[in-house]
């Protein structure tokens, strides 16, 4: 049986090690949840730089397919999306301006529009085989990496993660027309990546090009998400590394996709499976775009709107839940996924002093609030927690100034912070006082 580089991690709880009381109302105001930064479903946008294209050789225009893939999804208030930039015009020749233009073009497009990209650069497809000399991709990457750090601000305001890409068919690391030296591009694309960033890789196989010291900001991202073992997803349920790529993908981003509903390669999948699956990486985005109902059909996300899911088959599968939102003591499956993937936080427990207050922070979502920390006072000192490590199940004890107001923001975006599904509303720059 292979063995993989996959760091050992300590297994995830199953149950709060601390029950939440009625100290501070808890909401059931799903628009708080689903407006809460990178996490939740996405869609997908395309552009093939040097070219008016979106998809390469789609004949679809990058502008079209922003406008469409905007308007897909506003319905379900999809704010986040997968973004594939394909560099399919540069396999012979640098980057050059035109198409670095075209990138801060689009970035700026997306930050103006409030998108929140998971990116990845990619050269060929299943139609278009353009896969450049190891040298040229080393040679791109330098240049993207020069990019953004020039353009450190926009970056920032537009990506909340990275994926390895860069070869292979749609950048997923397989099928490639012409091996690169994995040794040599899997560290220069995490060299590209700013160090805050954390950086999702297709397999488990290309962790033994990452170096060490940056394991802990690497996850494996499974795209073909069907309930149960397949070759085009993950290593087998049964490898003795299963539950350690499990842990190590509930510590950091995980974001994951279904086949195309239309793929019947696996015709059925079993909604307690599938998201047995899903809890298990601790996922904190799953792609809208795929199964669900792409081509006007209702694929099995579109019909498990109808599967609904009760407390007690959530706790037997020792699935994170919020019961607030269970409404009659239901919740569907695609409601499920809707507000659990990723994190889902909470304050209980509150106790007052005269000049300190305590609470417990829950999470109760799947995924974890990566890149994300909590900034108080105590004894009139500044204080910022990282809460990155805070996983499902995971209850976490602060104390502050009773007379100092707490909030949870982005590390590398002070713009983004986080709400709380409690019935108390933050001032306008995300502060709580309670």
């Amino acid at each position: 049986m292979r063995r993989y580089n996959i760091p050992k991690c300590d297994p995830i709880p199953s149950g709060f090690a601390v029950t939440p009381d009625e100290s501070c109302p808890f909401s059931n105001d799903i628009l708080i949840q689903q407006n809460n930064p990178d996490r939740g479903f996405r869609g997908e946008l395309y552009i093939t730089l040097g070219t008016q294209e979106a998809y390469p050789r789609s004949g679809v225009s990058y502008f079209e397919c922003f406008s469409s893939g905007f308007s897909k999804f506003r319905e379900e208030n999809i704010h986040l999306y997968q973004l594939y930039v394909y560099l399919s015009n540069y396999y012979r020749s640098p980057l050059d301006q035109e198409g670095l233009s075209q990138l801060e073009e689009y970035f700026q497009l997306l930050k103006d529009y409030g998108i929140r990209v998971l990116l990845r650069f990619a050269y060929e497809t299943e139609a278009n085989r353009a896969c450049p000399s190891t040298r040229l991709m080393s040679e791109n990457i330098r240049i993207l990496k020069k990019w953004i750090r020039d353009h450190e601000g926009l970056f920032q305001s537009v990506v909340y993660a990275v994926q390895l890409g860069m070869f292979g068919f749609w950048g997923e690391g397989h099928s490639e027309t012409k091996l690169c030296d994995k040794k040599r591009i899997i560290p220069e694309v995490l060299d590209m990546v700013p160090r805050q960033f954390p950086v999702m890789l297709r397999h488990p196989r290309f962790l033994k090009f990452v170096p060490l010291d940056q394991l802990r900001r690497c996850s494996i991202h499974d795209d073909f998400l069907v309930g149960m073992e397949h070759p085009w997803g993950m290593i087998p349920f049964s490898h003795r590394q299963y539950t350690m790529l499990q842990n190590m993908d509930r510590r950091c981003l995980c974001d994951g996709e279904m086949p195309w509903g239309r793929d019947r390669t696996v015709a059925t999948v079993d909604p307690i499976a599938f998201l047995s699956q899903c809890v298990g990486y601790g996922l904190t985005t799953l792609s809208a775009e795929h199964n669900y109902k792409e081509d006007g059909q209702a694929y099995h996300l579109k019909q498990w709107q109808s599967i609904l899911l009760d407390e007690k088959t959530l706790r037997d599968n020792h699935f994170p839940y919020f019961p607030y939102l269970l409404g009659s003591g239901n919740i569907s499956v695609f409601d499920y996924l809707t507000y659990h993937l990723g994190y889902l936080l909470a304050i209980s427990n509150i106790s007052k002093s005269e000049k300190l207050t305590t609470f417990t922070l829950y999470n109760f979502g799947m995924g974890v609030p990566y890149n994300f920390s909590i900034s108080y006072q105590r004894h009139g000192q500044s204080i910022s927690e990282d809460l990155s490590g805070m996983t499902a199940f995971c209850a976490k004890s602060f104390t502050v100034d009773s007379s100092s107001a707490f909030r949870i923001v982005h590390n590398a975006d002070p713009t983004q912070h986080i709400r709380l599904m409690n019935a108390i509303a933050p001032d306008r720059n995300g502060y709580y006082r309670l």
